[in-house]
């Protein structure tokens, strides 16, 4: 198996619906700013294995709440 794979982190997921039902899941988490990578891989009970799905790729960012600092040198004409 892949090193990539075997160190990445599991997301917990629900239990399938019947084929062809939509399901999504949203992935919670005190992650900081970075790129993450969401691939599928699915197994049945033998387990015979899908192979890789495609990547999903997300760009999280962090917002600045840092507030202003004091104004020193505001003046008006």
């Amino acid at each position: 198996m892949d090193a990539w794979w075997n160190a990445a982190t599991v997301c917990p997921v629900p239990v399938p619906a019947v084929a062809g039902t939509r399901q999504s899941i949203t992935i919670t988490a005190p992650f900081g700013p970075a790129t993450y990578y969401f691939v599928l891989k699915t197994c049945d009970e033998v387990p015979n294995c899908s192979p890789y799905s495609n990547v999903a790729v997300r760009l999280v960012t962090v917002a600045d709440t840092t507030p202003p600092g004091r104004i020193i040198d505001l003046f008006a004409r």
